[in-house]
């Protein structure tokens, strides 16, 4: 599915909680996945490079920008999302290949 938009998937690690390292805008965060078998469902959050919370537990849900209201102190021009044809991702849905975890950067207005 080529939506046309630049976007860079990042890989859901095959467990129900863990956190990643990842550079955005060239700077160093941790990105927190984490998956609540009893609400069904999965949820992250973005930290700082020393696990400073910038926004946690925002539920995966396909079709909007999942930080767009989020995000309380700075943190990168990018927003999250989630490409998948279901109408939730779940436990396997990643590791399948049935939903992929992207960002993707904003434009510079300035």
């Amino acid at each position: 599915m080529d939506t046309g938009v630049d976007y860079t998937v990042i890989t859901v690690p095959k467990y129900n909680d863990s956190f990643s390292r990842i550079t955005l805008d060239g700077t160093l965060y941790q990105i927190r996945f984490s998956y609540n078998m009893a609400t069904d469902c999965w949820k992250f959050g973005l930290f700082t490079a020393w696990y400073e919370p910038i926004f946690q537990d925002v539920k995966i849900v396909p079709g909007a920008p999942l930080n767009h209201s989020f995000c309380q102190k700075p943190y990168p021009r990018v927003w999250f999302g989630v490409k998948t044809k279901l109408d939730r991702v779940g436990y396997r849905d990643f590791w399948d290949g049935n939903a992929e975890f992207f960002y993707m950067e904003l434009a510079d207005n300035g």
